[in-house]
């Protein structure tokens, strides 16, 4: 695949060589594209993001994502051998939910 240099010309088409020089040598491919100037753009944080930011930052430190008190019974009880699954009340939460 033969992919011809940027020039002015290919930027005319979206940076893309037009159907009818796809193939050909482009011409004046020696010259240098000017550089479009930067520009910046300011984003604007409204006071409720910066609350909804925080509440959820100081949230996810303080309340751990496992709470190990409710799990490491259940960990233990699976080790043994002594937990039982009631599928009657998983099935009922199920259908009570709609899934």
């Amino acid at each position: 695949m033969n992919i011809p240099p940027l020039t002015s010309k290919t930027l005319q088409n979206n940076g893309l060589p037009s159907p009818s020089t796809a193939n050909d040598k482009v011409q004046g491919a020696d010259k240098e594209v000017p550089q479009q100037p930067r520009t910046t753009v300011n984003v604007d944080i409204t006071e409720m993001t910066k609350h909804i930011a925080h509440a959820f930052n100081t949230s996810s430190e303080s309340a751990p994502a496992i709470d190990k008190a409710r799990v490491n019974p259940i960990i233990a009880a699976l080790n043994n051998g002594s937990y039982t699954i009631d599928a009657e009340s998983i099935a009922e939460k199920i259908m009570q939910m709609g899934i």
